[in-house]
């Protein structure tokens, strides 16, 4: 599988890409008084995509491998959105408080 993600975030033309798989298992007994009432497995699984791009930050979550072309596609445009929607370095002042905040 390392591989195979390897190869994926090859293709991504950005300044930084990560991209990981998880696997969650939880086992879980309950328990109403004395008797056990129910015992259970789930496992839940699926991909985190995260993109640096020009300034530009976005993260996204799938679950099927197949999607990754689409899910590429998408977090590259939020990632743009978000340039457009970042605020320019500077300091901001809110009443009677100074706030801080700078450009990469």
């Amino acid at each position: 599988m390392l591989k195979q993600l390897k190869k994926i975030i090859q293709n991504i033309n950005a300044d930084y890409v990560d991209l990981r798989y998880e696997r969650k298992i939880t086992e879980f007994v309950s328990i109403f008084g004395n008797e056990i009432s129910n015992i259970g497995k789930n496992v839940h699984s699926g991909y985190v995509l995260r993109v640096l791009k020009n300034g530009g930050f976005a993260s996204v979550t799938f679950c099927d491998i197949e999607d990754v072309n689409k899910v590429i596609k998408d977090v590259l445009s939020i990632a743009k959105i978000n340039i457009a929607n970042m605020i320019p370095s500077g300091s901001l002042r809110i009443k009677n408080a100074t706030y801080r905040y700078f450009e990469s």
